[in-house]
């Protein structure tokens, strides 16, 4: 599986702190491919699944790494294993990552939704330079997610927002 956080490149543009990624990438078929730019960002992990209970504490700071070619954004669940959080699947309650981040201080919880479509776990995300916009523009997709609002879904399914799609 994944070790690192993954992201297409098109996700550069909100990095902070931006260097030169170190990491190679080996497929499946014993090719390699060295990884673009590692960074950070500010995330709002959303909560869009309407039985689940609302949650809070979802804006985080997220590092990652860029490759070229990326076909899916690749979440390592391993490296929040790793440093103490819980992992939880589940077909009712919440789904999904929780844990402390010593650095911050603050309890973080990262939800998912299984996607039968992939047969794989999805996180719905907001990212912005800053944590104050993510948090701000991801309760508001949010909301409008939980309460099944048809065009904010269709807005989703077709990917990366630009900020006049997501303010609408």
């Amino acid at each position: 599986g994944c070790q690192t956080h993954l992201m297409k490149r098109m996700y550069e543009s909100f990095m902070n702190s931006v260097k030169r990624s170190q990491i190679v990438i080996a497929g499946f078929d014993n090719s390699e491919q060295q990884g673009r730019k590692c960074g950070t960002t500010n995330m709002y992990f959303m909560n869009t699944d309407s039985s689940a209970p609302a949650t809070t504490g979802q804006g985080v700071e997220y590092s990652f790494d860029t490759v070229d070619n990326l076909h899916q954004n690749l979440f390592a669940v391993s490296e929040y294993y790793e440093q103490g959080a819980d992992v939880l699947f589940q077909h009712n309650g919440f789904s999904g990552v929780r844990g402390y981040n010593p650095k911050t201080k603050e309890y973080f919880q990262i939800p998912c939704v299984y996607s039968p479509e992939n047969k794989g776990w999805l996180v719905h995300f907001v990212m912005a330079k800053s944590k104050k916009e993510a948090e701000i523009y991801g309760r508001d997709m949010e909301n409008s997610l939980r309460s099944n609002d048809h065009h904010a879904w269709d807005r989703l399914r077709n990917g990366t927002l630009n900020d006049n799609q997501l303010l609408a």
